[in-house]
C-alpha cells in the first residue's frame, strides 16, 4: 500500500499544473539570496563598518567595549619612519596596532608579539619591494633575518619578524601599539586615536553619538549609512516579495488540489473502492508536496552555488 501511494505521489506531480510549480520553485529560490543578505548585514559583511575617533582626555576602555555593536577597539599608532640595514633602506609609514586587530594576511613569518623593548615589525609586500641601497638601486635580496635600526624621531634597533599583504601600494610596517607608545609615542602623537570595529553600519550612528558624549572627535560616515539604508530597503523588499510569491503558490497549491479533486473524482473513487482511504490519497498530496519542493529547493540550490 505505502508503495502504491508514493507512486501515486510521484505521478500526479504534473496535476499541480506548470503555474504552480513555477511559483512554489521561485519562492524557495528567493529564499536564499534574503537569506544571504540577512546574514552578510547581521555579520558586518554586507557594509564593513571601521572607523577612527580620538581624545585628548582620558577615558575607560572597557567602558568603549560596553557599547551596542563595538565587536573591535585598538589603539593606534601612526608615524612616519627610515628602516635601514647595512646596505639598504626604505621610508615608510609605521601603523602600531594591537596584534589581534591585524586585518592583513600573512604570508610568512609571524606576527608581533604585544611586550617588547625594541621595535618587532611586520612588512608588507610594498614595503620589501621598497628597499634601496646607497646608489638607489632596488635590492634585489633582503635579509630578514639581519639586524635593522628604525628611525623615527630616534634611532632603534629593529627586527622583522614577517611579511604581510595588506593590498597597500605605499610601503607599511607594523608593530605594538604598547611598544611603540612606550618607545615613541610621546613624540609622535599627542592624544589617542582608536580604531571602532562594529558588528555592522546599523550600530554605527548611536556608537558615534555616544564616543561623543565621551569626549571623542568621531563622525558618521554618511555614504556608508545610506548603503546601509539601501541594504535595509532590498531586505525588507526581499522578504516581502518571497512571502508574496510563497502564499501565492500556496493558494494556488489549494486551488489546483480541489480541482483535481473535480476532474479526477472517477479516479479517486475507484481508488477508495480498492481500498485506498481518502487518508491516503491526502497524504499522497501532502507527499508530493514534499517532493516537489525538495527537488525546487536542490534545483535552487545548485543554481545559487553556481552563479557565486
Amino acid at each position: 500500500m505505502t508503495k502504491y501511494i508514493i507512486k501515486l505521489a510521484f505521478r500526479t506531480i504534473p496535476r499541480m499544473g506548470l503555474v504552480t510549480i513555477l511559483f512554489l520553485f521561485l519562492g524557495i529560490y528567493l529564499i536564499f539570496p534574503t537569506a544571504r543578505l540577512y546574514a552578510d548585514m547581521k555579520q558586518g559583511n554586507a557594509v564593513p563598518c571601521e572607523f577612527l575617533a580620538s581624545t585628548e582626555s582620558a577615558f575607560d576602555e572597557a567602558a568603549l567595549w560596553d557599547l551596542p555593536g563595538v565587536r573591535a577597539i585598538t589603539p593606534i599608532l601612526h608615524f612616519n619612519a627610515t628602516l635601514s640595514t647595512g646596505k639598504a633602506s626604505c621610508t615608510l609609514t609605521v601603523e602600531a596596532v594591537r596584534s589581534s586587530s591585524m586585518n592583513a594576511v600573512q604570508i610568512s613569518g609571524s606576527v608581533f608579539s604585544e611586550e617588547g623593548n625594541m621595535p618587532v615589525l611586520v612588512l608588507n609586500t610594498s614595503a620589501i619591494k621598497a628597499f634601496r641601497d646607497e646608489a638607489g638601486r632596488k635590492t634585489d635580496s633582503l635579509d630578514l633575518d639581519g639586524s635593522f635600526v628604525l628611525s623615527a624621531d630616534r634611532e632603534l634597533p629593529a627586527k622583522v619578524c614577517g611579511v604581510c599583504e595588506d593590498e597597500k601600494s605605499e610601503p607599511m610596517a607594523y608593530m605594538s601599539y604598547s611598544t611603540a607608545h612606550a618607545l615613541l609615542g610621546a613624540s609622535v602623537q599627542h592624544g589617542v586615536t582608536m580604531r571602532f570595529t562594529l558588528d555592522n553600519a546599523g550600530s554605527e550612528p548611536s556608537v558615534v553619538s555616544k564616543l561623543q558624549e565621551l569626549g571623542f572627535a568621531a563622525e558618521v560616515d554618511e555614504t556608508r549609512a545610506i548603503q546601509w539604508a539601501a541594504l535595509q530597503e532590498q531586505l525588507k523588499s526581499s522578504i516581502l516579495l518571497c512571502l508574496g510569491i510563497l502564499t501565492s503558490a500556496s493558494v494556488l497549491l489549494h486551488q489546483s488540489w480541489k480541482l483535481e479533486i473535480v476532474q479526477y473524482a472517477e479516479s479517486y473513487q475507484s481508488m477508495e473502492m480498492t481500498g485506498i482511504g481518502k487518508t491516503d490519497i491526502i497524504f499522497a498530496f501532502f507527499l508530493r508536496f514534499l517532493v516537489l519542493s525538495s527537488i525546487s529547493f536542490l534545483l535552487a540550490a545548485a543554481i545559487q552555488h553556481l552563479s557565486i
